[in-house]
């Protein structure tokens, strides 16, 4: 591949639309279709018309309407990887090309796509399959490469498709920087029943509290030698009283605090 090739090719993009640009559903033999046409395109040294195929190929990813197949996955991946050959992307390319392996190894790189000595063929085994590092994805069904998953790797593009009901309702090619999509708005944040009971608790007890500090007053005036002994009776029937409803709400108090701090907050 000269360098009049490449600058026929120019600089393409290699992400695909999002998935508002559907106007109809893409089935996987649609896609897979679609991708021989573009593995066509390339055979035939029509670069130009590998990269209109290819926009077509990216831009019907997210239109998916069923998991894909590990193995149409790695052969988005493949194609991702000769786009970004083309373009002298090699990092994205070489990324691509191991995302290819890592799905489906036995795919390869057939010989009417780089024959032997072929540039391409650097590049294609340059990075390790095994340098990923995942990480979880929302919460939620999710497949990956045509596998069931909670994660994705972070070294390498993933083809990662949400499901709901076991119907597929979203799907994103991503690179490795790129966020996955949610469309799901999130779930509002609600404190747990330990979080409530403990303030309860702690609104109990300082009513406990201040009930009993009211009972201090008549309690010094009932053991005031000057006072008559006509009014003790009263004097006494308000603090015990009020000694009585410290107690209790006090009581609540701490049996609810204790509760708070066993619930989940």
């Amino acid at each position: 591949m000269n360098g009049v090739a490449l600058a026929v090719v120019g600089v393409v993009s290699l992400a695909s639309d999002g998935p508002g640009a559907c106007d109809e559903g893409v089935s996987n033999a649609a896609l897979a279709a679609r991708v021989d046409v573009a593995e066509s395109a390339w055979k035939a040294l029509d670069l130009p018309g590998f990269r209109t195929e290819t926009d077509v190929v990216l831009a019907s990813v997210p239109c998916l309407t069923e998991p894909a197949t590990p193995q149409l996955a790695a052969r988005v991946h493949r194609l991702q990887g000769m786009r970004g050959f083309v373009q002298e992307d090699f990092a994205r390319s070489e990324a691509a090309f191991a995302a290819a392996r890592r799905t489906a190894p036995a795919l390869g790189l057939p010989d009417d796509f780089a024959p032997a000595r072929h540039p391409m063929r650097t590049h294609h085994s340059a990075q390790p399959v095994d340098l990923v590092d995942d990480v979880p994805l929302p919460p939620g069904t999710w497949v990956v490469d045509g596998r069931g998953s909670k994660v994705r790797a972070t070294r390498v593009p993933t083809l990662v498709q949400r499901l709901e009901d076991a119907q597929v309702v979203r799907t994103q090619y991503a690179w490795p920087e790129e966020a996955i999509l949610d469309d799901r708005a999130p779930a509002p944040e609600r404190g747990g029943a330990g979080r409530w009971l403990a303030l309860t608790g702690g609104v109990f007890a300082v009513a406990g509290g201040v009930t009993y500090a009211t009972a201090l007053g008549p309690l010094a005036e009932y053991e005031d030698p000057t006072t008559a002994n006509a009014d003790r009776p009263a004097l006494r029937q308000t603090v015990n009283g009020r000694v009585v409803t410290a107690g209790v709400l006090g009581t609540l108090g701490v049996g609810l605090v204790g509760a708070g701090i066993v619930v989940p907050w």
